[in-house]
């Protein structure tokens, strides 16, 4: 019996919202995991993208981006990472 780990993936889908009368402009991230919560960030001009400022929130947790890959969406960015519970952690279920 081979007990390695299964290699795998997690996609990670971020989108720039614009701002509204109400609310400055902001990122918001998930999983593509059913019942996921949306995590919602200010956005931080420090960053030149929504892909970066994903990637920096997620730093922390030791996680590596394999990629990126484009949506169907235009306002949305896909980042693939390597499989880690970490990620499901921090975004949480609803």
């Amino acid at each position: 019996m081979n007990n390695k780990p299964i290699d795998q993936e997690i996609l990670v889908i971020a989108k720039y919202h614009p701002a509204t009368i109400s609310k400055g402009s902001r990122v918001s991230y998930r999983t593509t995991i059913p019942n996921i919560k949306r995590i919602f960030k200010g956005f931080d001009h420090r960053f030149n993208s929504i892909e970066e400022q994903v990637k920096h929130h997620l730093s922390n947790l030791g996680v590596t981006l394999i990629c990126k890959v484009q949506m169907a969406n235009n306002s949305e960015v896909g980042l693939v990472y390597k499989w880690n519970p970490a990620i499901i952690n921090t975004i949480g279920l609803k």
